[in-house]
Protein backbone atom coordinates (compact mmCIF):
# COMPACT_ATOMS: atom_id res chain seq x y z
CA UNK A 1 0.00 0.00 0.00
CA UNK A 2 1.13 3.21 -0.59
CA UNK A 3 0.98 6.74 1.45
CA UNK A 4 1.87 10.04 1.27
CA UNK A 5 5.02 10.92 3.54
CA UNK A 6 6.01 14.28 2.60
CA UNK A 7 4.93 16.39 5.54
CA UNK A 8 6.09 14.04 8.14
CA UNK A 9 9.55 13.01 8.65
CA UNK A 10 10.73 9.68 9.99
CA UNK A 11 11.36 10.61 13.93
CA UNK A 12 14.87 9.46 13.91
CA UNK A 13 16.42 10.98 10.78
CA UNK A 14 13.97 13.83 10.08
CA UNK A 15 13.72 13.03 6.91
CA UNK A 16 10.50 12.37 4.27
CA UNK A 17 10.53 10.85 0.81
CA UNK A 18 7.02 12.30 -0.87
CA UNK A 19 5.47 8.41 -1.21
CA UNK A 20 5.84 5.93 0.86
CA UNK A 21 5.48 1.98 -0.68
CA UNK A 22 4.63 -0.30 2.70
CA UNK A 23 4.30 -4.27 2.89
CA UNK A 24 0.20 -5.22 4.22
CA UNK A 25 2.20 -8.73 5.64
CA UNK A 26 4.00 -6.61 7.83
CA UNK A 27 2.70 -5.87 10.92
CA UNK A 28 4.10 -2.72 12.06
CA UNK A 29 2.78 -1.35 8.58
CA UNK A 30 -0.65 -2.14 9.61
CA UNK A 31 -0.78 -0.13 13.12
CA UNK A 32 -3.05 2.90 13.20
CA UNK A 33 -0.68 5.39 12.47
CA UNK A 34 -0.16 4.37 9.12
CA UNK A 35 -3.57 3.78 8.41
CA UNK A 36 -3.65 7.64 7.97
CA UNK A 37 -4.00 9.59 4.90
CA UNK A 38 -0.34 10.93 5.71
CA UNK A 39 1.66 9.08 8.42
CA UNK A 40 5.18 9.54 9.47
CA UNK A 41 7.86 8.35 7.81
CA UNK A 42 9.16 4.94 8.69
CA UNK A 43 12.84 3.48 7.09
CA UNK A 44 12.15 0.55 8.84
CA UNK A 45 9.06 -0.45 6.82
CA UNK A 46 9.53 1.10 3.61
CA UNK A 47 9.40 -1.35 0.69
CA UNK A 48 10.22 1.56 -1.57
CA UNK A 49 9.85 5.27 -1.96
CA UNK A 50 8.89 7.62 -5.04
CA UNK A 51 10.07 11.28 -4.72
CA UNK A 52 8.49 14.12 -6.91
CA UNK A 53 9.89 16.98 -8.33
CA UNK A 54 7.70 19.51 -9.90
CA UNK A 55 9.97 20.17 -13.58
CA UNK A 56 12.64 18.11 -15.45
CA UNK A 57 15.29 20.50 -14.57
CA UNK A 58 15.89 18.38 -10.98
CA UNK A 59 16.03 15.62 -12.77
CA UNK A 60 19.26 14.14 -10.86
CA UNK A 61 20.13 11.97 -14.16
CA UNK A 62 20.77 12.45 -17.73
CA UNK A 63 20.52 10.23 -20.90
CA UNK A 64 22.46 12.02 -23.63
CA UNK A 65 26.49 10.98 -21.79
CA UNK A 66 27.77 11.38 -25.12
CA UNK A 67 26.42 14.82 -25.63
CA UNK A 68 27.49 15.61 -22.20
CA UNK A 69 31.13 17.73 -21.45
CA UNK A 70 31.92 14.98 -18.54
CA UNK A 71 30.57 11.57 -20.41
CA UNK A 72 28.82 11.42 -17.12
CA UNK A 73 25.19 9.97 -16.19
CA UNK A 74 24.88 12.29 -13.16
CA UNK A 75 23.38 15.25 -14.21
CA UNK A 76 26.24 18.26 -12.30
CA UNK A 77 23.41 21.00 -12.24
CA UNK A 78 22.53 22.44 -8.66
CA UNK A 79 19.24 21.25 -8.91
CA UNK A 80 19.99 17.56 -10.17
CA UNK A 81 22.83 16.83 -7.40
CA UNK A 82 19.97 18.19 -4.84
CA UNK A 83 17.22 15.67 -6.28
CA UNK A 84 20.02 13.24 -6.20
CA UNK A 85 21.38 13.75 -2.96
CA UNK A 86 17.61 13.50 -2.05
CA UNK A 87 17.20 10.19 -3.36
CA UNK A 88 21.29 8.79 -1.82
CA UNK A 89 20.23 9.99 1.51
CA UNK A 90 16.85 8.20 1.46
CA UNK A 91 18.24 4.94 -0.02
CA UNK A 92 21.25 5.05 2.54
CA UNK A 93 18.59 5.10 5.77
CA UNK A 94 16.37 2.31 3.98
CA UNK A 95 19.63 0.27 3.82
CA UNK A 96 20.92 1.29 7.08
CA UNK A 97 17.74 0.75 9.52
CA UNK A 98 16.58 -2.71 7.06
CA UNK A 99 17.84 -6.04 6.45
CA UNK A 100 18.48 -5.66 2.86
CA UNK A 101 20.81 -6.59 0.10
CA UNK A 102 19.18 -4.06 -2.37
CA UNK A 103 16.24 -1.47 -2.91
CA UNK A 104 14.33 0.10 -5.58
CA UNK A 105 12.85 3.28 -5.87
CA UNK A 106 11.61 6.02 -8.58
CA UNK A 107 12.19 9.49 -9.14
CA UNK A 108 9.54 11.80 -11.08
CA UNK A 109 10.66 14.75 -11.98
CA UNK A 110 7.93 16.64 -14.30
CA UNK A 111 6.61 14.35 -16.59
CA UNK A 112 10.07 11.79 -16.20
CA UNK A 113 10.22 8.89 -14.30
CA UNK A 114 13.16 6.55 -13.67
CA UNK A 115 13.31 3.53 -11.72
CA UNK A 116 16.49 3.20 -9.51
CA UNK A 117 18.13 -0.01 -8.17
CA UNK A 118 20.61 0.19 -5.25
CA UNK A 119 23.25 -1.91 -3.53
CA UNK A 120 26.27 -1.69 -1.76
CA UNK A 121 28.09 -1.42 -5.47
CA UNK A 122 26.22 1.22 -6.73
CA UNK A 123 23.36 2.04 -8.79
CA UNK A 124 21.32 1.17 -11.80
CA UNK A 125 19.64 4.01 -13.53
CA UNK A 126 16.65 3.50 -15.86
CA UNK A 127 16.35 5.96 -19.19
CA UNK A 128 14.20 8.45 -18.54
CA UNK A 129 10.82 7.94 -19.45
CA UNK A 130 7.60 9.93 -20.44
CA UNK A 131 5.26 8.92 -18.14
CA UNK A 132 2.55 10.98 -20.00
CA UNK A 133 2.45 8.99 -22.81
CA UNK A 134 4.32 5.42 -21.38
CA UNK A 135 2.28 5.29 -17.97
CA UNK A 136 1.30 1.68 -18.71
CA UNK A 137 5.42 0.92 -17.72
CA UNK A 138 4.97 2.74 -14.45
CA UNK A 139 1.73 0.73 -13.96
CA UNK A 140 3.52 -2.40 -14.95
CA UNK A 141 6.67 -1.72 -12.78
CA UNK A 142 4.00 -1.05 -9.51
CA UNK A 143 2.19 -4.59 -10.40
CA UNK A 144 5.31 -6.44 -10.59
CA UNK A 145 7.00 -5.11 -7.42
CA UNK A 146 3.55 -5.95 -5.46
CA UNK A 147 3.69 -9.46 -6.72
CA UNK A 148 7.91 -9.86 -5.68
CA UNK A 149 8.82 -12.02 -3.18
CA UNK A 150 10.35 -9.99 0.24
CA UNK A 151 13.43 -11.84 -0.87
CA UNK A 152 12.77 -10.12 -4.59
CA UNK A 153 12.59 -6.78 -3.10
CA UNK A 154 15.57 -7.12 -1.89
CA UNK A 155 15.12 -8.20 2.15
CA UNK A 156 17.69 -10.63 3.44
CA UNK A 157 16.45 -14.00 3.66
CA UNK A 158 18.93 -14.65 6.58
CA UNK A 159 17.49 -12.16 8.73
CA UNK A 160 14.20 -12.70 9.99
CA UNK A 161 11.89 -11.67 13.10
CA UNK A 162 12.97 -13.50 16.49
CA UNK A 163 10.04 -15.43 18.31
CA UNK A 164 8.95 -14.31 21.35
CA UNK A 165 11.35 -16.98 23.45
CA UNK A 166 13.88 -15.31 21.85
CA UNK A 167 12.95 -11.77 22.41
CA UNK A 168 12.98 -12.57 26.04
CA UNK A 169 16.02 -14.29 26.00
CA UNK A 170 17.38 -11.45 24.34
CA UNK A 171 15.80 -8.86 26.40
CA UNK A 172 17.11 -11.09 29.73
CA UNK A 173 20.54 -11.31 28.61
CA UNK A 174 20.70 -7.69 27.67
CA UNK A 175 19.85 -6.61 30.81
CA UNK A 176 22.48 -8.34 32.54
CA UNK A 177 25.26 -6.65 30.14
CA UNK A 178 27.38 -4.62 32.31
CA UNK A 179 28.43 -1.79 30.18
CA UNK A 180 26.13 0.59 29.93
CA UNK A 181 26.38 1.79 26.34
CA UNK A 182 25.92 -1.39 25.08
CA UNK A 183 23.16 -2.10 27.10
CA UNK A 184 21.46 1.19 25.49
CA UNK A 185 22.09 0.17 22.11
CA UNK A 186 19.81 -2.05 21.49
CA UNK A 187 16.60 0.57 21.48
CA UNK A 188 13.21 -0.23 22.91
CA UNK A 189 11.67 -3.65 21.68
CA UNK A 190 8.79 -1.32 20.63
CA UNK A 191 11.08 0.81 18.23
CA UNK A 192 13.61 -1.50 17.19
CA UNK A 193 11.66 -5.32 16.48
CA UNK A 194 14.56 -7.91 17.35
CA UNK A 195 15.64 -10.30 14.47
CA UNK A 196 17.52 -13.36 13.68
CA UNK A 197 20.48 -13.36 12.14
CA UNK A 198 22.38 -16.59 10.90
CA UNK A 199 26.08 -17.85 10.18
CA UNK A 200 26.39 -21.33 7.99
CA UNK A 201 30.11 -21.95 8.39
CA UNK A 202 31.62 -24.05 5.95
CA UNK A 203 30.19 -27.36 6.84
CA UNK A 204 26.71 -25.84 6.82
CA UNK A 205 26.07 -25.45 10.15
CA UNK A 206 24.43 -22.73 11.10
CA UNK A 207 24.56 -20.80 14.02
CA UNK A 208 21.62 -18.04 14.93
CA UNK A 209 22.27 -14.31 16.40
CA UNK A 210 19.26 -11.94 17.90
CA UNK A 211 20.30 -8.76 17.57
CA UNK A 212 18.07 -5.20 17.80
CA UNK A 213 18.99 -1.88 16.92
CA UNK A 214 22.66 -1.74 15.69
CA UNK A 215 25.20 0.58 17.94
CA UNK A 216 25.57 2.60 14.85
CA UNK A 217 24.36 3.05 11.27
CA UNK A 218 26.77 3.66 8.37
CA UNK A 219 24.85 6.02 6.45
CA UNK A 220 26.64 5.53 3.19
CA UNK A 221 24.49 3.70 0.35
CA UNK A 222 27.73 1.87 -1.46
CA UNK A 223 30.47 0.44 0.53
CA UNK A 224 31.09 -1.54 3.39
CA UNK A 225 28.49 0.04 5.33
CA UNK A 226 29.53 -1.93 8.85
CA UNK A 227 26.79 -2.06 11.75
CA UNK A 228 27.31 -3.82 15.13
CA UNK A 229 25.27 -5.27 17.10
CA UNK A 230 25.16 -6.65 21.05
CA UNK A 231 23.89 -9.74 20.17
CA UNK A 232 22.58 -12.86 21.99
CA UNK A 233 24.08 -16.08 20.79
CA UNK A 234 21.85 -18.35 20.68
CA UNK A 235 24.04 -21.76 21.22
CA UNK A 236 25.12 -20.62 24.74
CA UNK A 237 22.60 -17.86 25.27
CA UNK A 238 25.79 -15.56 25.94
CA UNK A 239 26.10 -11.71 24.98
CA UNK A 240 28.77 -11.24 21.89
CA UNK A 241 29.28 -8.62 19.41
CA UNK A 242 28.33 -9.40 15.96
CA UNK A 243 29.77 -7.26 12.69
CA UNK A 244 27.73 -6.84 9.94
CA UNK A 245 29.41 -5.72 6.72
CA UNK A 246 30.27 -6.01 2.80
CA UNK A 247 33.94 -6.65 2.51
CA UNK A 248 35.63 -5.65 -0.96
CA UNK A 249 35.61 -8.79 -3.20
CA UNK A 250 38.98 -8.38 -4.35
CA UNK A 251 41.64 -11.05 -5.08
CA UNK A 252 44.26 -11.44 -1.97
CA UNK A 253 42.09 -9.54 0.17
CA UNK A 254 41.36 -11.72 3.21
CA UNK A 255 38.44 -12.21 5.17
CA UNK A 256 38.59 -10.28 9.08
CA UNK A 257 38.54 -13.73 10.67
CA UNK A 258 41.73 -14.92 8.68
CA UNK A 259 43.35 -12.02 10.13
CA UNK A 260 42.62 -12.83 13.27
CA UNK A 261 43.80 -16.30 12.78
CA UNK A 262 46.79 -15.75 11.86
CA UNK A 263 47.47 -12.93 14.05
CA UNK A 264 46.44 -15.72 17.31
CA UNK A 265 48.48 -18.55 15.87
CA UNK A 266 51.99 -15.71 15.84
CA UNK A 267 51.38 -15.02 19.41
CA UNK A 268 50.49 -11.51 19.22
CA UNK A 269 49.31 -10.34 22.72
CA UNK A 270 45.91 -8.53 23.21
CA UNK A 271 43.21 -9.73 20.23
CA UNK A 272 39.90 -9.89 21.04
CA UNK A 273 38.66 -13.09 21.15
CA UNK A 274 36.52 -13.76 17.80
CA UNK A 275 34.38 -17.37 17.81
CA UNK A 276 33.92 -17.09 13.82
CA UNK A 277 33.27 -15.36 10.80
CA UNK A 278 32.01 -15.92 7.36
CA UNK A 279 30.19 -14.75 3.89
CA UNK A 280 26.60 -14.99 4.47
CA UNK A 281 25.29 -18.00 2.22
CA UNK A 282 21.83 -18.49 1.55
CA UNK A 283 21.75 -21.17 -0.57
CA UNK A 284 24.11 -23.71 -1.77
CA UNK A 285 22.82 -22.86 -5.58
CA UNK A 286 25.14 -21.18 -7.74
CA UNK A 287 22.73 -19.28 -9.64
CA UNK A 288 23.08 -15.16 -9.76
CA UNK A 289 20.36 -14.14 -6.77
CA UNK A 290 17.40 -11.97 -8.06
CA UNK A 291 18.61 -11.81 -11.84
CA UNK A 292 15.98 -12.51 -14.16
CA UNK A 293 17.46 -10.98 -17.17
CA UNK A 294 17.60 -12.09 -20.87
CA UNK A 295 21.07 -11.13 -21.24
CA UNK A 296 23.51 -13.68 -19.75
CA UNK A 297 25.91 -12.41 -17.28
CA UNK A 298 29.65 -12.04 -18.15
CA UNK A 299 31.71 -14.73 -15.00
CA UNK A 300 33.48 -12.89 -12.49
CA UNK A 301 36.00 -14.31 -10.37
CA UNK A 302 35.57 -13.95 -6.62
CA UNK A 303 37.12 -14.83 -3.39
CA UNK A 304 33.49 -15.56 -1.63
CA UNK A 305 32.11 -18.60 -1.13
CA UNK A 306 30.04 -20.41 -3.00
CA UNK A 307 26.11 -19.04 -2.77
CA UNK A 308 27.07 -16.07 -0.68
CA UNK A 309 25.21 -13.16 -0.71
CA UNK A 310 27.24 -10.81 -3.87
CA UNK A 311 25.90 -7.58 -4.80
CA UNK A 312 25.06 -7.47 -8.29
CA UNK A 313 25.34 -3.72 -9.71
CA UNK A 314 29.46 -4.17 -10.99
CA UNK A 315 28.37 -7.26 -12.96
CA UNK A 316 25.32 -5.69 -14.21
CA UNK A 317 27.00 -2.55 -16.00
CA UNK A 318 29.83 -5.20 -17.79
CA UNK A 319 26.18 -5.41 -20.21
CA UNK A 320 24.20 -2.04 -19.95
CA UNK A 321 27.27 -0.21 -19.34
CA UNK A 322 29.24 1.96 -22.47
CA UNK A 323 32.72 0.74 -21.26
CA UNK A 324 33.94 -1.64 -18.50
CA UNK A 325 32.60 -1.87 -14.90
CA UNK A 326 35.17 0.28 -12.85
CA UNK A 327 33.51 -1.04 -9.83
CA UNK A 328 34.24 -3.02 -6.85
CA UNK A 329 32.46 -5.94 -5.96
CA UNK A 330 31.39 -6.66 -2.29
CA UNK A 331 30.53 -9.70 -0.46
CA UNK A 332 27.86 -9.65 2.70
CA UNK A 333 30.01 -11.23 5.21
CA UNK A 334 29.63 -11.27 9.71
CA UNK A 335 32.17 -12.13 12.47
CA UNK A 336 30.89 -12.78 16.03
CA UNK A 337 33.82 -11.36 18.40
CA UNK A 338 32.88 -13.57 22.17
CA UNK A 339 34.36 -10.28 24.32
CA UNK A 340 32.09 -7.27 24.76
CA UNK A 341 34.52 -4.05 24.50
CA UNK A 342 33.78 -0.71 26.48
CA UNK A 343 33.85 2.82 23.50
CA UNK A 344 37.17 3.95 24.36
CA UNK A 345 35.76 7.24 25.34
CA UNK A 346 34.72 5.35 28.71
CA UNK A 347 37.88 5.11 30.21
CA UNK A 348 37.79 4.84 33.85
CA UNK A 349 41.35 7.47 34.28
CA UNK A 350 44.10 8.45 32.26
CA UNK A 351 45.92 5.63 33.65
CA UNK A 352 43.57 3.25 31.80
CA UNK A 353 43.47 5.44 29.19
CA UNK A 354 47.15 4.78 28.66
CA UNK A 355 47.28 1.25 29.20
CA UNK A 356 44.47 0.51 26.60
CA UNK A 357 46.61 2.25 24.11
CA UNK A 358 49.49 0.74 25.09
CA UNK A 359 48.37 -2.61 24.29
CA UNK A 360 47.14 -1.85 20.77
CA UNK A 361 50.29 -0.98 19.93
CA UNK A 362 52.07 -4.17 21.34
CA UNK A 363 49.06 -6.20 19.46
Amino acid sequence: MARFTGDRADPETSLKPDVTLLSKHNPAALREDFDKASPATSFQNMELFVEFKYETQHDPFQDDIAGAADSAIERSSINGESTRGQCALYAANQLAYQHRLFTFSLVICGKRVRFIRWDREGVIVSAGIDCSTNHDLVIEFLQRFNQMTAEQRGLDPTATPATPEEIDAFESAVANVEIESLKCSVGEQTAYPRFRLEIRDAGGRVSDYIVGKALDYNLGAVGRCTRGYLALDRSTNQPVFLKDMWRPDVQGVEPEHVWYERLAAAGVPHLVKVKHGSDIVQSTSTSILNYHGTVPLKPTGTTSRRGAQRGLTHRLTEILGPHESKLRGYVHYRLVQIELCRPLSEFVNSMHLVSVVLDSIKG
